[in-house]
Parts: C-alpha cells; sequence; structure tokens
C-alpha cells in the first residue's frame, strides 16, 4: 500500500528508517516516531562549577574534557562526571571514542579479543575517570541482596551529584531508564543535547527506539487499517519522540510542544542515528550474556585496582573455553 501513495508521501520518510522497517526490500511497519539517544545534564552543577553548558555540535573530546572538569572526590561536595543511563553503553562509547571496540564483526561474525594491547589500556583509562569522578562506576549487587547499591546509585543522581547522563528524546524530565522509574522529579534544572559528534559510529549508542505500525495479514479491511495509520503518522505530535515524517518534526504544531530550540535538539539527534538494524556491522556492543558478563566482571575487577592486562586475559580464557 505505502508503493500505491504518491512520491510526496513516499519521500517524506527517512529513507534509512524505511530500511529498518523492511524485509527483503518489502516494507513491513510504517514508521510513526523515533527516540534517539540523548544526552541529558545538570545545568546547575556545571553552572557551580563555572562550566558553560555543551553546544549542539560538541564532540567526543569536549565531553571527555566537560567530565573531567566537572568531576569532584571532595567528601563535602562530591560531584561525577557521566552518570550512565541506561540507555546506552557508557563504556562502550567511550572506548569507541578513542577507536577501541570489544567485537570486531569484519567477517560479519563476531570475535571478540578481551587481552588486545589497546583495549588493555582504554580500560586502563577509564579506570582513571572512575578514580577520578568523571565516570561513575554502578557497584555491582551484593549476592542475594537487590537494591541497595541501586538506591544508593539514585540518591546521589536526584542530589544532584551527576553531571551527565544518557536519556531518550521525550523521556519523562529527561531522565534516563535508570532514573525513570522512581517516581522522583529533579530538583535541578536539566538540559538536553545530542550525543557528542564522533569519528567512529557504534551501535552501542547510536541506535534509537523507533516505533511502527504494521496490518496484519488477517485483517478483515487492510484499507481501513492503513487509512488510520496514515492518519496517525500525519498526527504523531501527540506521541512520544520525533515524528517520523519529515514534514511533521518540521512543522508548527510540533515545534509548538516541545519548543523551538528543543526541536532543533531532537531533529539534529535524530539525523546522526543510523537506523540499519539487519546490518550486521551495526551489532558492535551487542553481545550474548556470557560476553557481557565477562566483560562486567573484567570491568568490575579493574576498577577495583586489579591489573588490565591480567583481568582481560582471565575474561578471553573464559571466553575461549567456555567457562
Amino acid at each position: 500500500m505505502f508503493e500505491a501513495e504518491n512520491s510526496s508521501f513516499q519521500q517524506d520518510f527517512d529513507s534509512t528508517l524505511l530500511a529498518a522497517f523492511s524485509y527483503n526490500g518489502e516494507l513491513i511497519d510504517l514508521p510513526i516516531t523515533t527516540q534517539p539517544v540523548v544526552m541529558s545534564y545538570n545545568v546547575d552543577l556545571l553552572a557551580k562549577r563555572g562550566l558553560k553548558p555543551p553546544s549542539i555540535d560538541w564532540t567526543f573530546d569536549d565531553f571527555v574534557s566537560l567530565i573531567q572538569a566537572v568531576a569532584s572526590t571532595s567528601e563535602t561536595d562530591p560531584s561525577y562526571g557521566f552518570m550512565g543511563g541506561g540507555d546506552l553503553d557508557m563504556y562502550a562509547m567511550l572506548l569507541e571514542g578513542r577507536n577501541i571496540q570489544w567485537v570486531d564483526l569484519t567477517n560479519n561474525y563476531q570475535a571478540v579479543r578481551f587481552d588486545t594491547p589497546e583495549l588493555a589500556n582504554g580500560v586502563d583509562w577509564l579506570a582513571k575517570l572512575v578514580k577520578a569522578g568523571a565516570l561513575y562506576y554502578w557497584p555491582p549487587q551484593p549476592e542475594g541482596v537487590v537494591m541497595p547499591a541501586m538506591n544508593d546509585s539514585v540518591d546521589k543522581f536526584f542530589s544532584g551529584q551527576a553531571a551527565f547522563w544518557d536519556s531518550r528524546v521525550g523521556s519523562a524530565n529527561g531522565l534516563g531508564t535508570a532514573f525513570t522509574y522512581f517516581g522522583k522529579t529533579p530538583s535541578f534544572k536539566v538540559g538536553i543535547v545530542p550525543l557528542p559528534v564522533m569519528s567512529v559510529g557504534s551501535d552501542a549508542f547510536s541506535w534509537s527506539l523507533d516505533r511502527g505500525l504494521y496490518i496484519s495479514r488477517l485483517s478483515k479491511n487492510p484499507q481501513a487499517c492503513w487509512t488510520w495509520m496514515k492518519y496517525l503518522s500525519d498526527h504523531s505530535v501527540a506521541l512520544h519522540g520525533v515524528p517520523a515524517r519529515n514534514s511533521v518534526a518540521s512543522s508548527p504544531e510540533w515545534e509548538a510542544i516541545v519548543g523551538a530550540d528543543m526541536a532543533q535538539i531532537y531533529r539534529e539527534s535524530t539525523s546522526r542515528v543510523n537506523h540499519t538494524y539487519n546490518d550486521s556491522s551495526n551489532n558492535k556492543g551487542r553481545m550474548s550474556y556470557p560476553m557481557m558478563e565477562w566483560q562486567g566482571n573484567a570491568l568490575t575487577a579493574v576498577f577495583q585496582g586489579k591489573d588490565a592486562v591480567t583481568a582481560l586475559a582471565e575474561a578471553q580464557q573464559k571466553l575461549e573455553i567456555g567457562a
């Protein structure tokens, strides 16, 4: 039915978004909204440290400089540069900003190498950021205990100690997934910018949450369904996220809802997203549970003082024997 529409309707959607909703060249879902990951920040904390908020075109180096400058290990006035909000893999983002990956998909299959010198150097760098307070390390939960470490982290966040965290376009109060479900409202002013511009792309942080509608093959009236879907695509200003249709995303009605400045930030964030999930090259950072566990254990060990080369070699050994 999409193919039967006029060209102006078809061209009103980003081509990569259409590709993400297609299979073997056939459109399966009609895109409605997209919610890319963005970076939220504590306006008040940056001002307190005498720092300017990031610009819409800030870079990875700008990001690293800011999280280091805003961090404080003072017992009376602590603050953290970057506390992950749960919508991206913050360690993968930081490592890939330095062109270091956990997973190599050059040959279209996962080749995980934990024991490379480059990764050891990168993990050492992460450990230094954690020690300096530039990167908040979410402590692991004690065995048999579910929430204490999480609650302590959330308390630090809502008390205003975190400068930056990741969130999603359309999330409540600019909160990330890790903080949304606690029923709290920040007491500090929240700003939002696109993720920093990076020279290396990664599925670990460039993917978005896209929503679409499809017509069941069991539908008794597919044409009525299509008419309804088209209507929703034209009125998606009422939904969370950036409207999938370019004309709606640039409309005065949508800008009136989110604000002209925020609309610019959201549109810029959307323009940097790669929606083509079916491409295996976009699966960097997506690992099966055992690999994620070995990765997490290695990071935990290094953040707690273990030598990075040793910790990563042990992780590689577990990978190879399937322990």
